[in-house]
């Protein structure tokens, strides 16, 4: 698999993708890597860091991207928006890299991820990506009062609602009760808030994370040594949970 590293200094995931100083590119397979081509830019000019278009309306954006064609994977430090869509479009998946890895560190991973269980972006690159998303199940748990926001406070929840993300579809699957964790009144008891907390982690075992507006330091770290990851927002359901199958992904890596 050929990819693309973006670096300034070449021993560190470390470039912007329109300002690099320079484009490493790697055949990476489950046996290793190679390095089969280094592109040197002209960087010295501070302009070509700060647009794409210069008053000589050349694209360097379009420079670049014919660089990596035929690539599969780029990892850079940023990217624009502009730009990652123009690499999406090109068929080349753009990974941010922050804060910065050295080289080989990061091939080393792209390796024993080939070698392993991908995460859904690379099955898609591996394979063709229908295939990929079929074999993509999460279960989500969703603090709502409406059914169709998420709206509520993690403590304030008396019951989650649980969806299912598969096949590239947002299902609903059941409401799930809970005791809630913030009662509002008197002094904490912290006995009796880690038994609430022990009913709201088996009401949602088995979710990949929790949609919230809002929730308290200790619930939230309670939740991420259970390694489930929190999203808080204030948007449709089904859209916050489209939102967070790649960074699922991206973690991953």
């Amino acid at each position: 698999m050929r990819i693309v590293i973006a670096t300034n200094d070449g021993k560190n995931v470390n470039g912007h993708f329109a300002g690099a100083a320079a484009f490493k590119i790697f055949d990476v397979s489950k046996n290793g890597y190679e390095l089969i081509n280094e592109v040197i830019f002209d960087v010295s000019d501070s302009a070509k860091l700060c647009s794409p278009f210069r008053n000589d309306n050349v694209d360097r954006l379009g420079q670049r991207l014919k660089i990596i064609e035929g690539s599969k994977v780029l990892f850079v430090a940023a990217i624009g928006p502009t730009a990652s869509a123009r690499v999406v479009r090109n068929n080349v998946y753009p990974v941010k890299i922050d804060p910065p890895e050295p080289i080989d560190q990061v091939l080393l991973r792209m390796q024993k991820m080939l070698n392993g269980n991908p995460p859904i972006w690379l099955r898609r690159i591996m394979n063709s990506e229908s295939e990929a998303k079929k074999q993509i199940s999460y279960t989500f748990a969703v603090a709502t009062k409406t059914g169709l926001l998420v709206d509520q406070h993690f403590g304030k929840a008396e019951e989650f609602y649980i969806y299912t993300y598969q096949d590239s579809k947002v299902d609903f699957l059941e409401r799930r009760t809970v005791r809630k964790y913030c009662s509002g009144v008197g002094a904490r008891d912290e006995d009796e808030d880690d038994s609430k907390m022990q009913s709201i982690l088996e009401a949602i075992s088995g979710c990949a994370a929790v949609f919230v507006v809002m929730i308290g330091e200790r619930p939230s770290q309670i939740l991420e040594d259970h390694k489930i990851k929190i999203f808080q927002t204030c948007e449709r359901i089904e859209e916050a949970i489209e939102k967070s199958i790649q960074e699922l992904e991206l973690d991953a890596i």
